[in-house]
């Protein structure tokens, strides 16, 4: 069954059980006059999603898309304790002698960016990571630097690069509620929903989405 088939087959059961009632539970991830998009849900530890919208003030019509990434949440440490080794036998580290990078959100196959240090602000990839060393890409090539200067590594923007085809854009034509699911693989991580474009009227869009 292509994907388009398995969202009808899935939004057509959404209806007959749903209604067409708005969800009573889940995560509201605001609402959208304009174009833009909302807050993002972490759904990394589901395999589908929920997602209504309630539409007020539609003219001829409202474009929205369901985003996805496969990226989970930003990930950032500031810190005085980070340093810089350059080895000429293995690849590069950021390391941090306080461990900070435990719990910090990063990731292998990350981008990082590198901001106030002496010698080595620039953008990275990770390899693989500890709690006190980010292993860096063998392309990468640091300067040898130890710590003391207040240094930032932060991996800012998410990759909505449409993880597992989920994307797909949803015409609004009238006020109401509209429900939709969508599944998604192992690589997805994130879900946002962005407002494309309005026709007429003065539309407001509610999202709540809802991961199992």
């Amino acid at each position: 069954m292509s994907l388009v088939s398995q969202y009808e087959m899935l939004e057509n059961i959404h209806r007959k059980y749903c209604g067409g009632v708005e969800a009573t539970v889940g995560v509201d991830l605001g609402t959208l006059s304009a174009v833009g998009v909302t807050d993002a849900v972490d759904i990394a530890d589901a395999h589908e999603a929920s997602v209504w919208m309630t539409a007020s003030g539609v003219g001829t019509n409202v474009v929205m898309r369901v985003e996805c990434s496969g990226d989970t949440e930003p990930a950032s440490l500031a810190a005085t304790t980070i340093s810089f080794v350059h080895n000429a036998s293995s690849v590069d580290n950021i390391e941090d002698s306080a461990g900070g990078f435990a719990g910090a959100g990063f990731a292998s196959g990350q981008q990082i960016t590198v901001t106030g240090s002496t010698s080595n602000d620039g953008t990275y990839t990770i390899t693989d990571v500890n709690a006190s060393t980010l292993f860096l890409s063998a392309s990468d090539t640091l300067t040898d630097e130890a710590a003391g200067d207040a240094v930032t590594v932060e991996h800012a923007e998410d990759d909505w690069s449409n993880a597992d085809e989920l994307e797909r854009d949803i015409t609004i034509t009238t006020d109401g509620i509209r429900s939709f699911v969508y599944p998604f693989g192992a690589s997805t991580a994130r879900l946002r929903v962005r407002f494309v474009s309005s026709s007429g009227g003065a539309p407001s869009v509610a999202v709540k989405v809802r991961s199992r």
